[in-house]
């Protein structure tokens, strides 16, 4: 039993979606839909399409008249982003993670861009509440996860927050772009970092560990077709990446500048990007690990994925 329930039995970065956006890939992404009003913590499977990938996170609804309600619960005041619900997690508690997840409406293409994101809002009741932290993001995943078989804390998102996240009051947007490297058909949201990895502030001053709590509404995932749609063909024949393999940075060729571009990991995560005017411009890879990349170009609405190898 996680410290959220002990201690109330005795105490009772900017997103918007542009116009080339394709439909939401996440199932019931405001959690206005349930099958059952919650009445108590623990019951994120009430909601449609959502279960608990790790521990035991938690659905709030106005449906409810006491602990789970909206927007006045346990873990604060807050009126929901969309709606009338939303649900919450322990983001950081001595090792502890509240882990949501949900299988996806269609499996992503190996390969294409997605953008995600979500808000999240700081629970406000002290001492139930004294720290806030970062690392909050988004993972996707070939295979679900429940609470026997829990999502693993690996340090690694396709998606998160280096921020820290104080506010109680307004929602803040956390979002992010990845190329998916696998057929992923889920996706989980928390904190994937172990505490070592994980920055905090205290927000409340308490003896003990740093209490952690975040409320989640307004979950988004689809396409980047403005990138997707590309002709890969026309530009492919234009584009040279050198010196490749490489030690701090590269330099690329075109038919015409100016050129985005755009890093990835081997795993997908969207890592820098970079304007490119001329081709005396290099990307920089100074202070990145060693291995490969991928590398996305992109001009107008053509853009081609090569990679790159950065030697140790």
């Amino acid at each position: 039993m996680s410290a959220k329930k002990l201690i109330f039995v005795f105490g009772g970065v900017f997103f918007i979606l542009n116009a080339f956006a394709q439909e939401n890939l996440v199932p019931n992404p405001s959690f206005e839909q349930f099958i059952v009003c919650p009445s108590n913590y623990d019951e994120v499977s009430s909601a449609v399409g959502w279960a608990a990938y790790r521990e035991s996170p938690d659905y709030y609804n106005s449906c409810d008249t006491g602990m789970v309600s909206v927007p006045s619960n346990g873990f604060g005041f807050q009126h929901a982003a969309t709606g009338q619900a939303y649900c919450g997690i322990i983001n950081y508690e001595a090792e502890y993670r509240e882990v949501i997840g949900c299988q996806l409406l269609s499996t992503l293409i190996v390969g294409k861009t997605y953008e995600v994101s979500f808000k999240i809002a700081l629970g406000n009741p002290p001492p139930n509440v004294n720290c806030a932290t970062n690392n909050i993001g988004a993972i996707l995943s070939t295979v679900p996860y429940n609470y026997s078989n829990p999502i693993p804390i690996n340090n690694f998102a396709h998606v998160k927050t280096d921020t820290i996240i104080t506010d109680t009051i307004n929602w803040s947007s956390i979002s992010g772009k990845f190329v998916a490297d696998s057929a992923y058909e889920y996706m989980a949201i928390g904190n994937f970092f172990n505490d070592i990895s994980t920055d905090t502030i205290q927000t409340f001053y308490w003896f003990g560990n740093c209490n952690n709590y975040y409320f989640i509404d307004d979950v988004y995932l689809g396409e980047d077709t403005l990138i997707n749609s590309g002709d890969i063909h026309s530009l492919d024949r234009a584009i040279v990446l050198y010196p490749n393999p490489t030690t701090d940075g590269f330099a690329i060729s075109s038919f015409s500048y100016p050129i985005s571009v755009e890093l990835y990991s081997s795993r997908g995560q969207l890592i820098s990007s970079q304007l490119i005017n001329n081709p005396n411009n290099r990307f920089d890879l100074q202070g990145k690990s060693a291995g490969l990349y991928y590398v996305k170009i992109i001009q107008g609405n053509h853009h081609i994925i090569k990679t790159i190898s950065k030697l140790p």
